[in-house]
């Protein structure tokens, strides 16, 4: 499992799943809702999404929203190349 996975996997915690490229995201949708203006529309306006057991999420790479969203939660994830240049 990787970190992104791990990062993302269900839990008593979450609520919400979010699709991006075919993966699965599960995240807390108050915590979302809380950090981002999207987020609370989408999961508490008058949108379609707001009963979808999954959540399209389009136009954005994996790797790169997992990232972004991690940055709100306990373990951050820190993008590759913050990661190499701690290495070097």
């Amino acid at each position: 499992m990787s970190i992104n996975e791990s990062t993302f996997a269900p839990s008593n915690k979450t609520d919400a799943i979010l699709m991006v490229e075919g993966k699965k995201l599960h995240v807390n949708k108050a915590l979302l809702s809380y950090h981002s203006d999207y987020f609370n529309t989408l999961f508490n306006g008058e949108f379609k999404e707001k009963s979808m057991p999954e959540i399209p999420i389009e136009d954005v790479k994996y790797e790169d929203f997992a990232t972004l969203l991690s940055f709100i939660q306990e373990n951050p994830i820190l993008p590759k190349s913050v990661v190499k240049s701690i290495r070097t």
